[in-house]
């Protein structure tokens, strides 16, 4: 009995498959998500991706005329690059595709929700136009290089030496020089109402005079600070003070020895307990070439900025100055005597002589400020790098 009825229950089985044709599993979307929907062809089943899934696997749309798309609407994550090689299997055809886009300002941003249309007219073409080559971009074309004098070195007639081509006027603001003795100074910044350490353009400062007599309402005085003893990098013999120019201040009332101030301008940043001397007007001048009227040889001994090398527009110090007949506008040359390679395991000697070897010139320093014991000048040209160290020469002309 109990046979029979297994037997009877598998037979309405096989009779219930074979009306339906499937077993009832529930909801399609339960199978195939909310966004699919079933088709059946005989005993397979497909289905078919919603169109924002197409847009995002970049399969073409149906209605589209060939295997190419005439746009695409972005979604986040494209790039011009990919959606090239997507659409037009090269990604080097960016740049074209960017131009057919005039809306798009920038090829490396483009933004969910713009259209990028794939070629210049409506319809599309009947094959392919990307080859195999790449299609670069047209360059943007290159700015003119500044043309350099006819000679920038020349060997002098009648001299064993190279000069370097002339040198013009410069317009400098000579706010380093360097002096034997400290400078002697009228006050310093003895406070200041503002709430921070480094002082700077409009602030207020109080100064304090050493004789306020000769302190006068309304004048402006040069803010200062020695920075540091300059030693002879080559004998270490004691050159002057490097002392530097940090800005203007200018005196708006004074009560006995303290005269209240503003920081009309301000180079660097200014301190309180920084030196105030008396300002002459000439901080910022143009220096005109004058010809050497002595022959001086010295060596270059420090920079306004602490480097280990100068070059063009470095503004450096060198250990002769009024005293031995140096003027302002006068030009140095930078020379040296000796091979350019130097010895595995040593350091460059810009003081080495090798004997035999010419003299060679490979720049010019042209003094911007002139003081007893050294000078202060701007390089201005270089064929190779200086060091402290270098030696310098001044011939008459």
């Amino acid at each position: 009995m109990k046979k029979d009825s297994v037997a009877f229950i598998f037979s309405c089985v096989a009779i219930g498959l074979l009306i339906f044709g499937k077993p009832v599993l529930g909801q399609d979307e339960d199978v195939y998500g909310e966004d699919e929907a079933l088709e059946t062809s005989g005993d397979e089943i497909h289905y078919e991706a919603s169109e924002v899934e197409r847009d995002n696997r970049l399969v073409e749309k149906p209605d589209a005329p060939t295997q190419v798309q005439k746009e695409h609407r972005v979604i986040p994550g494209d790039t011009l690059w990919d959606l090239c090689a997507a659409y037009l299997n090269n990604p080097w055809y960016w740049p074209r595709v960017w131009s057919y886009n005039p809306e798009l300002s920038n090829p490396h941003w483009i933004y969910p929700g713009q259209i990028v249309k794939f070629f210049p007219s409506g319809a599309l073409p009947s094959e392919m136009l990307v080859s195999n080559e790449i299609d670069i971009p047209e360059s943007i074309p290159e700015l003119p290089e500044e043309k350099e004098a006819e000679e920038m070195v020349k060997f002098a007639e009648g001299k064993d030496i190279v000069r370097v081509k002339e040198v013009t006027s410069l317009d400098v603001n000579r706010d380093s020089f360097v002096t034997k003795e400290e400078i002697e100074t009228a006050g310093y910044i003895k406070a200041s109402r503002e709430e921070k350490e480094n002082l700077s353009q409009f602030d207020s400062i109080y100064i304090e005079f050493a004789d306020s007599q000769n302190v006068e309402v309304g004048r402006d005085w040069l803010v200062v600070r020695t920075i540091k003893k300059i030693h002879h990098p080559n004998t270490g013999d004691f050159v002057g003070y490097h002392t530097q120019v940090l800005g203007v201040a200018h005196v708006l009332e004074k009560n006995e020895a303290i005269a209240s101030a503003m920081i009309k301008l301000s180079y660097n940043p200014i301190l309180r307990g920084d030196r105030v001397i008396p300002w002459n007007g000439d901080l910022n001048r143009q220096v005109n070439p004058k010809p050497n009227s002595a022959q001086v040889e010295g060596s270059i001994v420090d920079s306004k900025i602490s480097m280990t090398s100068f070059g063009e527009r470095n503004i450096v110090f060198i250990d002769r100055g009024t005293s031995h007949g140096v003027q302002e506008g006068n030009v140095f040359d930078c020379v040296r005597n000796q091979d350019g390679m130097v010895p595995l395991g040593s350091d460059f000697d810009p003081t080495r002589i090798d004997e035999g070897l010419p003299t060679e010139v490979f720049g010019r320093i042209m003094v911007v400020d002139a003081r007893d014991t050294a000078s202060t000048g701007v390089v201005v040209s270089s064929l190779k790098e200086m060091y402290p160290g270098d030696r310098v020469r001044m011939t008459v002309q």
